[in-house]
């Protein structure tokens, strides 16, 4: 008696699924991406009614919700508190991780809520600071992004483009594949030299008349 059945002609041997034995496929991890938000004074600008804050506060909690494998981390622009003129709210990672009494979606999550507009707008400062932390870092096999919000020029003490650039240059020079892609609220950024410091990075510069069209333009940058 031969105990191994065998298939007859024209049939093909049955295979196990995943779907048959009850398991899940795996979603593998999501970019990893710093937030860095303008939270100076000019951002209490109202548009249709909400200030700026308020549609950036909407914009980053709908990128969060929307890519749950993704990493987040948070950073605001302002010299409300003194120098530096930034602050890492929320250091990037997983969103399950703990921090805390709970996650990193919950520390972000606050902190996104707590954002509010008063001081000058660090930029420069900002910039430097959260592209080289996103550089040391950087998750290898991951696309490694950092998006700044900004509502209008630098105004970092002592801190000129040229110095900018250098700073991202070498900190792109270690090449971790870490883009920076900056969006600028209205007309009042200059384009012309964000465009530049950008471009350092293999990023854009993105220009919006309107800060209701933040969540169209933040979405494709958070995609592998």
């Amino acid at each position: 008696i031969d105990p191994s059945p065998t298939s007859e002609p024209g049939e093909s041997a049955a295979t196990t699924t995943s779907a048959e034995v009850g398991t899940a496929p795996v979603t593998p991890p999501g970019p990893v991406i710093t937030f860095v938000v303008d939270a100076s004074a000019g951002m209490s600008s109202i548009e249709d009614g909400t200030s700026l804050t308020a549609w950036s506060q909407a914009a980053v909690t709908e990128a969060i919700a929307n890519h749950p494998t993704n990493a987040f981390g948070l950073f605001s622009v302002t010299d409300a508190n003194g120098a530096p003129g930034y602050t890492q709210l929320v250091p990037t990672g997983e969103l399950t991780d703990p921090i805390g009494d709970g996650t990193r979606a919950d520390a972000l999550a606050a902190a996104v809520a707590g954002l509010s507009a008063d001081g000058r707008r660090w930029a420069y400062a900002a910039v430097i600071n959260a592209y080289q932390e996103a550089v040391n870092t950087a998750v290898p096999d991951r696309l490694n992004r950092v998006i700044m919000i900004i509502d209008g020029p630098d105004l970092t003490p002592s801190t000129p483009r040229s110095i900018v650039l250098q700073a991202i240059a070498t900190a792109a020079a270690q090449n971790k594949g870490v883009v920076l892609d900056i969006i600028g609220l209205g007309s009042d950024p200059p384009a012309a030299a964000l465009t530049e410091i950008t471009a350092a990075t293999g990023g854009t510069y993105t220009s919006v008349a309107t800060a209701k069209e933040l969540p169209g333009v933040i979405e494709p940058l958070l995609g592998g």
